[in-house]
């Protein structure tokens, strides 16, 4: 479980790490999203956290450009 600081810099949950990872491919948290594991005592990113590198791994690369037809 865990606690986050929301974009509005209110403290929301606990909400579990499956709710986050969700909220992660929402794109409603991200890797700069202060954290707080229950139990913990202070407050991290997210991406500090192992079990979230492989959905901030794919979200850190851009998809690629692609020209337009005719250009």
């Amino acid at each position: 479980m865990f606690k986050i600081i929301g974009a509005d810099g209110r403290e929301y949950g606990p909400v579990s790490g499956d709710q986050l990872r969700q909220w992660l491919t929402e794109g409603r948290v991200n890797a700069d999203t202060q954290v707080l594991p229950e139990g913990g005592t202070g407050w991290s990113t997210l991406r500090a956290f192992p079990e979230f590198s492989g959905l901030l791994a794919d979200r850190s690369t851009p998809p690629p450009i692609r020209s337009l037809p005719g250009q």
